[in-house]
């Protein structure tokens, strides 16, 4: 996992998780790849634990086509948000 991912992580609270919590989002990550032979992606940056429990048990739902659309959709928001973040700190260290 990227230094970034890891800190988007943070910021939604995954790195404080209950072992109730955990126990959940590991099966939930689980039977997400058994199905869709790929990890759970969402852009996590500033959303709580339960908003993305809730996407992970509404995505499960989904078809395999679907799926992979909203994936490469939140890969994109994850993309957009990081570029972003980038080029604020340039112009900030250009100031």
């Amino acid at each position: 996992m990227t230094d970034e991912s890891e800190e988007e992580q943070a910021s939604a609270g995954l790195d404080q998780l209950t072992p109730e919590q955990y126990e959940t989002f590991q099966q939930l990550n689980t039977i997400y790849r058994d199905k869709f032979g790929f990890p759970f992606i969402m852009a996590v940056r500033e959303e709580s634990v339960e908003t993305i429990q809730n996407a992970m048990e509404k995505r499960i739902d989904h078809s395999t086509s679907e799926e992979f659309q909203t994936a490469l959709d939140e890969v994109n928001v994850i993309a957009k948000l990081r570029l972003e973040e980038l080029v604020a700190t340039s112009e900030e260290q250009d100031s």
